[in-house]
């Protein structure tokens, strides 16, 4: 027996393989930015901290 895959429900599984990919890289981006925000946080603190230190001393 033959397994012949109709159009119609070959285009829909495209089509769901396409918003799944558009989904999964959406959340990707949205953690990168996350991962962005803390970067450039955490980097403003530590300058903020070694600025403070410095006047500390003088």
């Amino acid at each position: 027996m033959i397994n012949v895959c109709n159009p119609r429900k070959f285009s829909e599984k495209i089509a769901l393989h396409n918003q799944r990919q558009a989904e999964d890289t959406a959340a990707f981006r949205e953690v990168m930015m996350d991962i962005t925000s803390i970067r450039v946080s955490l980097t403003q603190f530590k300058t903020r901290r070694a600025h403070l230190r410095q006047l500390s001393y003088i």
